[in-house]
């Protein structure tokens, strides 16, 4: 039977179940701490010649230790610092994390390069600014962008429609923002999870992999819903929040997952399968939960059409590949973050922000 716990454990930054009164859920198998992430645990078993291959993101191990290192680099570099201050970030952070280590000397510092040649990819990665229906755009000739379902970048980059991480200050940025909040007292299903998101898929337009995935949980679970309930608090930690040039807030998440092992693998089908697979379109929905809640608490006449921007799932691997798709962005329609926000609050009087 699918549990909640066991749809979100394989995340970076998951979400866990927990119960003040009583011991937390046995951990499933490929679980890590937030700090840890683990993108893609079935990364562990990835062909011998792919983690051979020299000169391409590739050659770094699958798995948690090299998540967790490039996390740590993307999270301590400064995106509008002078080069030579990210390079020593780059290196001291990959030595740190034993990730500049190979056979060869000379595929030590091909590690190194593609390290740094990585970052500065990510920085220059064009994000679409994503539009909802019968809002002002942030930019008057952007009026025309439609909102976009969960997809892949593939528009031209111009000022207009696309922010740079590369101009993102210090201070515009919250990294590994935590969140805790309660969940009902009755508890939360995924019965009413997956209700929530089949009723809004005409707004939301999310892909075909991900509706089968909804269409699963429904049709898995034709009980009551406080049957499959879980109650306790929901925890977790979002990689990066920030305030683009646009005043508008987003969420990015780094994925260092290595799809099929190949750069052939990057593409928009084969995102929209891993985004399923590993349930991170409901990773990044309860983010959405938690920043929403957040915001409308701590900022001022707070509007989700007017302040939230969207979220990017950044899949790391494919940065250097020519023509391959690394870049997956979504900005769901009000209503169902208003659902969802409903399905998952608890009594008024116990409920609790989530903060930084």
């Amino acid at each position: 039977r699918l549990s909640f716990s066991s749809l979100t454990s394989e995340a970076h930054g998951q979400l866990t179940y927990a119960d003040p009164a009583s011991d937390p859920l046995p951990r499933q198998d490929g679980d890590d701490t937030p700090s840890e992430p683990t993108d893609d645990p079935a990364d562990e078993s990835a062909p011998a010649s792919v983690a051979a291959t020299p000169a391409r993101l590739f050659s770094f191990p699958a798995g948690a230790k090299t998540g967790t290192g490039w996390h740590a680099i993307l999270e301590q570099v400064d995106f509008q610092g002078p080069p030579e201050g990210r390079r020593e970030t780059v290196l001291r952070l990959l030595a740190q994390h034993h990730l500049d280590q190979a056979a060869t000397p000379d595929l030590c510092e091909d590690r190194r390069q593609l390290a740094l040649a990585m970052v500065e990819a990510a920085l220059i990665l064009p994000l679409p600014r994503l539009l909802l229906p019968g809002t002002e755009p942030a930019v008057p000739s952007a009026a025309a962008a439609p909102r976009q379902p969960p997809t892949a970048n593939s528009q031209p980059a111009t000022p207009a429609t696309h922010h740079l991480l590369a101009g993102i200050a210090w201070e515009q940025r919250i990294v590994e923002m935590s969140f805790y909040f309660p969940l009902p007292d009755a508890g939360l299903s995924l019965a009413g999870i997956a209700a929530v998101l089949a009723q809004h898929q005409p707004a939301w337009q999310a892909p075909a992999p991900i509706r089968a995935v909804i269409a699963e949980w429904r049709s898995q679970m034709p009980g009551p819903a406080e049957a499959q309930a879980l109650s306790g608090f929901m925890m977790g930690f979002i990689d990066l929040v920030f305030q683009g040039e646009d005043k508008r807030w987003y969420l990015l998440d780094w994925k260092s997952n290595t799809l099929d092992g190949t750069p052939a693998s990057f593409t928009l089908p084969r995102l929209h399968q891993e985004m399923a697979k590993h349930r991170y379109f409901l990773q990044y929905l309860i983010y959405i939960v938690a920043l929403d809640r957040h915001l409308r608490q701590t900022l001022p006449g707070y509007d989700y059409d007017r302040d939230f921007g969207g979220v990017y799932y950044v899949f790391l691997r494919g940065l250097l590949e020519p023509g391959a798709t690394c870049l997956m962005a979504d900005r769901p329609p009000r209503a169902m973050i208003a659902a969802l926000d409903a399905v998952m609050a608890a009594a008024p009087n116990d409920l609790r922000r989530a903060a930084p």
